[in-house]
C-alpha cells in the first residue's frame, strides 16, 4: 500500500540455499523494511533472533509482514505487526518443509508448498489445509509411444524354432516375428538396463540380465504366460545366462568369479566352479557352453599371465 516501502531478506544464504533443512549461522537472515520516503534511507530489522527467515508478504493494510521462519527448530508461517508487538505462529508445523509462500491480492490467504503439495492458510481463523488438485485431461495411464528404429539394437537373438527374434533396443528387451516382421513386441518397461536375451529350447521363454536393481540378475520372460520372473539376488553380478538342453536350468557367471546353475522352477543355485572369469563388456559370445546331454559345462579362465583356458565341469559338481 506505500510504494515507499520495500520489505526484503537481508543476510545469510537463503535465496542460494532454500532447499536446505535447517540452518547454521551461514544462513541465519532477517526479514528487514526500507523505507525510501525520506532524504535518508532507513532500514529496520524485522526479525532479529538467530534462525532463518524468508518470503516477507505483506498484509492488505501494509500494517503486517508475514514470513516463514524455522524459529523453532521447523519451518512455519510467522506475522509480524509493524506497529510494536511480538511476532507469532501462523502455522503450528512440526515436520516436513514449508516453502514459496505468497499472499492473495485481498491479504486473505497465503498459499505455501508443503511436502511437494500446495497447502493454503486462512489468515483470519489460522485454518490451515492442503489444497486438493485433480488431474484433468490426463490420461488413465502411459500412452504408447510407437517408435520406428533404424539403429541402435544389440544382442539379437533367434529362437531354437527360427520364427521369433529377441533383441534389446535402448536398454530394453523386444521380441519379434521373424518370418513376418511387423512390430515389435516390448518384453521390458525398466529403467534399468536389460542385455543378453537367449532362448529357452522350448522357444517360448527368453532369459536376460537386467541392472534395474543395482547388479545385474537373471530374468525370465514366459511369452505364453506374459509373466517375468526373477531367478537371481545379490550384490554381484550377474552375467551371460545360458539354457541347458532341456530347459529346465540356467548356467551363469557371477562376479566374474563363479559360475553357477539355477534350476529355473526351483529358482535353487549353486556354484560349479571359480576361476578368473570374463565381465563385460570383454565377455565372449558364448562364454559358457552345455554339453548335448546336458551333463557336463565348458567354460574360459584365465590363471597366470594374460591367458586363458577352456575347463570342463559336470553339472553334478567335482
Amino acid at each position: 500500500t506505500d510504494p515507499s516501502t520495500i520489505a526484503f531478506t537481508g543476510t545469510g544464504r537463503t535465496i542460494t540455499d532454500w532447499w536446505r533443512h535447517g540452518h547454521s549461522h551461514i544462513d541465519e537472515s532477517q526479514i528487514w523494511v526500507a523505507r525510501f520516503g525520506e532524504a535518508i534511507p532507513r532500514y529496520e530489522a524485522i526479525t532479529k533472533d538467530e534462525a532463518r527467515h524468508a518470503w516477507p508478504m505483506w498484509s492488505s493494510d501494509g500494517r503486517t509482514i508475514y514470513y516463514v521462519s524455522d524459529r523453532g527448530g521447523n519451518e512455519n508461517v510467522w506475522a509480524k505487526p509493524l506497529a510494536g508487538g511480538d511476532a507469532r505462529s501462523m502455522t503450528s508445523f512440526s515436520n516436513g518443509r514449508l516453502v514459496w509462500p505468497t499472499i492473495s491480492y485481498d491479504g486473505k490467504t497465503i498459499v505455501f508448498e508443503r511436502n511437494f503439495g500446495v497447502w493454503s492458510l486462512d489468515v483470519a481463523s489460522g485454518k490451515v489445509a492442503e489444497v486438493p488438485i485433480t488431474l484433468r485431461g490426463a490420461s488413465a495411464s502411459a500412452a504408447p509411444e510407437h517408435q520406428s528404429l533404424t539403429t541402435g539394437f544389440q544382442s539379437l537373438a533367434l529362437s531354437p524354432d527360427g520364427k521369433k527374434i529377441a533383441f534389446v533396443a535402448r536398454g530394453d528387451i523386444f521380441a519379434a516375428s521373424a518370418r513376418d516382421g511387423g512390430e515389435a513386441a516390448r518384453i521390458t518397461t525398466t529403467a534399468g538396463l536389460e542385455a543378453e536375451p537367449t532362448w529357452a529350447p522350448d522357444s517360448r521363454r527368453i532369459a536376460y540380465i537386467s541392472s534395474r536393481d543395482g547388479p545385474t540378475h537373471v530374468f525370465v520372460y514366459d511369452f505364453g504366460t506374459r509373466t517375468e520372473t526373477r531367478l537371481t539376488n545379490g550384490s554381484s553380478n550377474d552375467v551371460a545366462p545360458t539354457w541347458s538342453p532341456d530347459g529346465k536350468s540356467i548356467a551363469f557367471e557371477r562376479g566374474a568369479k563363479e559360475l553357477r546353475v539355477i534350476d529355473v522352477a526351483a529358482k535353487r543355485d549353486r556354484a560349479l566352479a571359480t576361476g578368473e572369469l570374463d565381465r563385460p563388456p570383454f565377455l565372449p559370445d558364448h562364454a559358457i557352453a552345455w554339453s548335448p546331454d546336458g551333463r557336463w559345462l565348458a567354460y574360459l579362465t584365465g590363471g597366470q599371465g594374460p591367458f586363458q583356458n577352456p575347463h570342463v565341469v559336470s553339472v553334478d559338481g567335482g
